[in-house]
């Protein structure tokens, strides 16, 4: 059947949901028109005052432009997040009503047809690209809703199977489900050229020696028949390889012991996936589904963190993967009590061990490290679940019930078996094989990183950096103690060595010198059809961005500007090197996971898009919080005098906000060193709220608008990255009290003066107790704070975002 016929069928089914009324009416354009062809083809009068329509390509007019996807009507009506059908008798148009995914392929691939006579193979290569058609503020360029591509695709594990959301075009988490959602990434094959800077556009800011490199920009999108090239019945025909050796290069460069009968080298201490034809290996991490012409890498539902096991080719039974956990190393002690095989209560395995000692040396003389080391290995392990003995080797014992001396000994000492877990974090490889299509002498894979769970999908980092961005005197290092909102599409490392071609073990699938697989490019907006609109930049930096609570982000992304590029410790990556060259990959994470997300988020969020802000929850006052949670995602505690249920209602990671005791004169709150994401996820207490999942980048700013405000006028505060002020308590307040000259909706964030030390809490294990020395409250908005010293008088400032 040819594509115009398949189209037809589509727009036929679309057309009984409304969509044919709608953009008659809108526009002028039947889509059930006698001749198709040509009513696609035929001007219109585009009505760009309708929502979700500003931002089409000013000149385009007509249904399909060839070649040309963003500057045709059709796609853009089905394809923009901001278009929607009109409301029926008040009520929103369903999710059933919008164009499925498998929909806008067809149609992709209906108007690149439309260009089959006019390809130019000339200096062509194959090319495997994850992308996502944009509004405007999401693009390379800023002027209109357009395609943003990269060769590398970010999708996220989950409990759940996805759930894609037609009507916002796009994966979200399934409302109502238990347990994080899986977020695949979607690729496809494109012809594209080679090109220098400035024959691309790229997003963010460009980075250093951007100049002398090499991006490839997609020009023709590839899919099977004999309508995607003339002259050239395609097959097209993808595969993919995943690797994860986290577990294994921990044995290895940890120079870890295991027990008599265990393989370093088998699973779970190498796992590998290869999809072949569709020939899978079992039980696979990832599955890469075949959808029209393009695929989506699926992360296998499953739980986040598992008891990793292996049959032991000794005694034949199925065990718990263990190590024995060596004591703790101190060769500085001389001059400092630190361990170089120890953070906080985890093992860290250190690969460079003379950089290590100059490290903590620097941190002694200095206050701050330098620049983060390459992780060659998971830098942390969890060593807090001990196999209880020889006659038991399928259980474990949780160390943090242990007394405060029997712990402490306990994990100085070691020389107990601690108990691996698996994660389904990896990175790999999809690559396309196109036959019948001549005279192309060169293919490139596309990188493909299965991440951590984004528990903010639905805010925007580019918002968040451009928030950064436009304050001068308020940059990421005032506002982030650690880490920033250093987008990974800015990255200009290579890629893991250790990944192959999906049927050629033997070769490598991406070449060293290769630095531009992160980046996110687009066509430069004078390639562009239509794309006159004028600029939208920021006033401060003059980045092709618009106002960061222009548009409201209603489902995730696979894009690397939804990632990281902050290695310390990091969240969807790190980088190692190996022979002198850094590159990206995922075994530097910590092991598993969740041991990570714990230093990520106590350290004030490294990657703030992605990683939530639990300073306040554990008192770090060296990283004070950057980005406020408010009480009710942190969790309340049974014994928290605001938690009038009395019952446990843990946050978002399984801990609970800090509280004031009943006489306010302490403050109560999570031990960082007992603190367990594993054993809270292991007592399903991880990820049970779900709070933050509703939570934007408009509403991040603004609590962070708030919090600078407070910080910059509470007596002495400083700036945020270096307050002594601990938050205490965050809420949100939708009504003032009578006589509050308070005039909308706002916060009152409530902070400690800390004095003395804190000490453990009688009767919880997990808890500490920090005396206090004075307390503010603040009543804030994003036009005035009111503050004032305990039971004070209020004093009230103005204040200018």
């Amino acid at each position: 059947m040819a594509l115009i016929d398949d189209l037809r069928a589509v727009l036929g089914q679309l057309a009984q949901l409304g969509w044919r009324d709608y953009l008659f009416q809108t526009h002028g354009l039947d889509i059930l028109a006698a001749d198709l062809e040509s009513e696609l083809l035929r001007p219109l009068q585009v009505n760009r005052t309708e929502p979700g329509f500003e931002d089409f390509a000013l000149t385009a007019n007509t249904g399909v432009l060839a070649g040309h996807p963003e500057s045709s009507l059709l796609y853009h009506s089905l394809a923009s997040p901001n278009v929607h059908l009109p409301p029926v008798n008040g009520m929103m148009a369903p999710d059933s009503s919008y164009p499925a995914s498998q929909d806008l392929d067809l149609v992709e691939n209906y108007i690149y047809s439309l260009q089959k006579d006019q390809i130019d193979l000339t200096r062509a290569v194959i090319c495997v690209f994850a992308y996502e058609y944009r509004p405007a503020e999401g693009t390379t360029h800023g002027r209109m809703a357009d395609f943003v591509y990269s060769r590398t695709g970010v999708a996220r594990v989950g409990e759940s199977p996805e759930y894609y959301s037609r009507a916002a075009r796009g994966h979200c988490q399934e409302p109502g489900t238990k347990g994080l959602s899986v977020f695949p990434a979607r690729y496809g094959a494109f012809l594209a050229r080679k090109k220098n800077l400035g024959e691309v556009s790229l997003l963010g800011k460009e980075a250093k020696h951007d100049g002398d490199r090499v991006f490839l920009l997609p020009f023709h999108k590839l899919f099977k028949g004999p309508e995607c090239v003339a002259g050239c019945d395609l097959e097209v025909e993808f595969s993919s390889y995943h690797r994860n050796e986290k577990l294994r290069l921990a044995v290895t460069e940890g120079e870890l012991t295991l027990p008599k009968g265990l393989d370093k080298n088998q699973a779970p201490f190498l796992r590998e996936d290869t999809d072949i034809a569709g020939i899978t290996s079992t039980p696979a991490m990832v599955r890469l589904n075949r959808e029209g012409a393009v695929v989506w890498v699926r992360p296998r539902p499953d739980r986040l963190v598992r008891r990793a096991t292996q049959k032991n080719s000794v005694t034949g039974n199925i065990e718990i993967a263990r190590f024995s956990v060596p004591p703790a190393k101190r060769p500085l002690a001389p001059i400092l009590s630190l361990s170089t095989n120890r953070h906080l209560t985890s093992l860290m395995i250190v690969t460079d061990l003379p950089k290590a000692i100059e490290e903590v040396i620097l941190i002694w003389l200095k206050g701050h490290p330098p620049k983060v080391r390459p992780r060659n290995a998971p830098e942390f392990v969890s060593i807090r679940h001990k196999v209880q003995d020889e006659k038991d080797l399928n259980s474990t014992f949780d160390l943090n019930t242990l007394p405060e001396a029997d712990f402490t000994k306990e994990l100085e000492n070691g020389g107990y078996w601690a108990a691996f877990f698996e994660d389904g974090i990896c990175d790999g490889c999809v690559a396309a094989h196109v036959r019948n299509l001549p005279r192309i002498r060169q293919e490139f894979a596309a990188f493909s990183i299965v991440a951590a769970p984004d528990f903010f999908p639905y805010a925007d980092a580019l918002q968040i950096q451009e928030w950064v961005r436009k304050h001068k005197d308020h940059n990421a290092a005032n506002q982030f103690k650690e880490g920033g909102p250093d987008p990974l599409c800015r990255g200009r490392f290579g890629i893991n060595p250790a990944l192959h071609w999906p049927d050629e073990p033997s070769t490598p699938v991406f070449d060293p010198m290769d630095e531009t697989v992160v980046a996110i490019v687009g066509r430069p907006p004078k390639e562009a059809p239509g794309a006159r609109q004028p600029r939208q930049t920021s006033e401060s930096t003059g980045s092709l961005r618009v106002n960061p609570a222009s548009s409201t982000k209603r489902r995730g992304t696979q894009m690397t500007d939804g990632a990281s590029n902050e290695f310390g410790p990091g969240w969807e990556v790190t980088y190692s090197d190996r022979g002198g060259r850094p590159f990206y990959s995922t075994y530097g994470l910590g092991s598993p996971f969740l041991e990570d997300v714990k230093f990520c988020a106590s350290a004030n969020a490294y990657w703030p898009a992605a990683s939530p802000d639990a300073s306040r929850t554990f008192h770090r006052q060296d990283t004070p919080t950057a980005i406020p949670l408010l009480d009710a995602e942190l969790g309340y505690h049974p014994d928290d005098p605001d938690n009038l249920t009395k019952a446990a209602l843990p946050g978002w990671d399984g801990e609970f906000r800090p509280f004031f005791v009943e006489d306010r004169t302490a403050v109560n709150h999570s031990s960082l060193d007992r603190g367990d994401y594993i054993s809270n996820y292991l007592n399903s207490t991880f990820g049970a709220n779900q709070l933050l999942l509703k939570v934007g980048s408009e509403e991040l700013i603004r609590r962070m608008d708030c919090l600078r405000a407070c910080i910059e006028i509470l007596p002495g505060a400083g700036k945020v990255n270096s307050t002594k002020l601990w938050l205490v308590s965050a809420q949100t307040i939708a009504t003032w009290p009578n006589g509050s000259p308070m005039d909308k909706d706002g916060y009152k964030y409530e902070f400690a003066v800390p004095k003395g030390d804190p000490e453990p809490s009688a009767g919880d294990l997990r808890r500490m107790v920090q005396q206090v020395d004075k307390i503010y409250t603040c009543h804030v908005t994003q036009e005035r704070v009111m503050w004032r010293e305990g039971l004070g008088n209020w004093h009230e400032r103005l204040v200018i975002f």
